[in-house]
């Protein structure tokens, strides 16, 4: 099979899953309510929809303003699963998407990429850190690009790769697609810092190599068909 139709049957795949997790339930919950809460913050030409199960805080803001039309953010406090916060997104998504089209929203803000997921997860992180060690346009050595600037180089990595591809997979569900569309504010790893040297550890990473972890990350919701 040719690598283009390949990769459009996975992302197939993917939204046809997130779809029916949406419509079954949840999957730590099974049957359970779930209460989506809506909040008008109008000083701040803002709404915010959230959710919590239980294990941390959910949320999603759409902006008022004409100055961020168009932007959605999403957030996480969360401990839970990645799995389960993708079912979690979809469905704050889904109260919000009834009340706003989603051909209205065309840029998407996650705030920094090792905290997306909650402050304890370094899923994406480590993603991240892999794939910039594994690359020739990082030099883990110097902690720089071999070339450039940090977050033009961390931008590439990410668009070259399926880091977020669990939140792509809730967007196929509402047919859309999201693209990398800016990466701000590259944080590098430190051999002094425990947290950093753990996440190498585990890697199987010298803890030495300093490596992009984070950054500011924004993305384009293009509609597909």
């Amino acid at each position: 099979m040719p690598m283009r139709e390949m990769i459009k049957k996975n992302r197939l795949i993917g939204g046809i899953i997130c779809f029916l997790l949406c419509i079954q339930g949840s999957p730590a919950s099974g049957a359970d309510v779930l209460t989506i809460k809506r909040e008008e913050r109008p000083e701040m030409q803002e709404i915010i929809y959230t959710v919590d199960d239980g294990q941390g805080m959910i949320s999603v803001t759409v902006y008022l303003s004409e100055i961020n039309q168009g932007l959605l953010h999403l957030r996480s406090e969360s401990s839970a699963t990645i799995s389960e916060q993708s079912w979690l997104f979809g469905q704050v998504l889904i109260k919000v998407f009834k009340e706003w089209p989603i051909s209205n929203f065309t840029t998407m803000f996650i705030g920094r990429l090792d905290q997306f997921y909650g402050p304890e997860n370094t899923v994406l992180s480590s993603r991240l850190v892999k794939i910039a060690y594994d690359s020739e346009l990082w030099n883990a050595t110097n902690g720089a690009p071999a070339t450039g600037h940090a977050n033009q180089t961390v931008f590439r990595l990410i668009q070259q790769s399926s880091i977020f591809s669990e939140l792509n997979d809730v967007f196929h569900s509402f047919k859309s697609e999201l693209v990398i569309s800016g990466v701000e504010k590259v944080l590098v790893s430190r051999p002094d810092r425990e947290k950093d040297r753990k996440m190498l550890e585990t890697l199987n990473i010298p803890v030495t190599a300093r490596l992009p972890f984070d950054g500011l990350i924004w993305f384009k919701i293009i509609p597909v068909s």
